[in-house]
């Protein structure tokens, strides 16, 4: 084999292979961007409501909230908000697309508070919710009952979790409160 022909064909592969990591290496860039700029829409469009950060705060304790103005104001839709930017998502919709908005929350890196009020919500969805990252939950009026409240025993962002009017018993909330009593259980209105 020529020295000259060797030395052409290592630098087609090279070539090659350089340009095939640049590609790879935008197309992460762009998946990425991509994903924080779309994903508020994309729960807007499967039913869910995304809010930004200053809508919520945490007391000194480390108990987190809700400021009073942004639950009035639910219904408006925040421009220009990035999955970055979303700490808080409610899901009032009705008809709403649970498969889209579960695969959504994944994407989203500071969700701090998530509301999922009257949207059937079974055990096999608090199976999926306890490998989120959200240290507050609203599941009151769902159908979830002890096994899937003991499924969100794993959930180890939980601070905090509203369960009233659902199918969980007072053994069930009383063994969770025993398994996690640093997470504040609310089963009262």
């Amino acid at each position: 084999m020529k020295l000259h022909t060797f030395i052409t064909k290592w630098s087609l592969k090279t070539l090659l292979l350089v340009q095939l990591a640049i590609a790879l290496g935008l197309w992460s860039v762009a998946s990425l961007y991509w994903r924080d700029y779309e994903t508020p829409e994309l729960l807007r469009k499967a039913g869910a409501i995304p809010k930004h950060a200053s809508a919520f705060y945490v007391s000194r304790d480390g108990e987190i909230g809700i400021m009073g103005d942004s639950v009035e104001d639910l219904e408006s839709e925040e421009i220009h908000l990035a999955a970055s930017d979303v700490a808080g998502v409610f899901v009032k919709d009705k008809n709403w697309n649970k498969q889209e908005v579960f695969r959504l929350l994944d994407w989203l890196p500071n969700l701090q508070f998530l509301s999922l009020e009257h949207r059937e919500i079974g055990d096999d969805d608090a199976r999926f919710l306890a490998t989120l990252d959200v240290p507050m939950l609203i599941i009151s009026f769902n159908p979830i009952s002890d096994d899937g409240l003991m499924a969100l025993t794993a959930n180890k962002s939980l601070r905090q979790i509203w369960v009233y009017r659902t199918n969980t018993t007072e053994e069930g909330r009383q063994r969770f409160r025993q398994l996690r009593p640093d997470v504040l259980l609310y089963d009262r209105i």
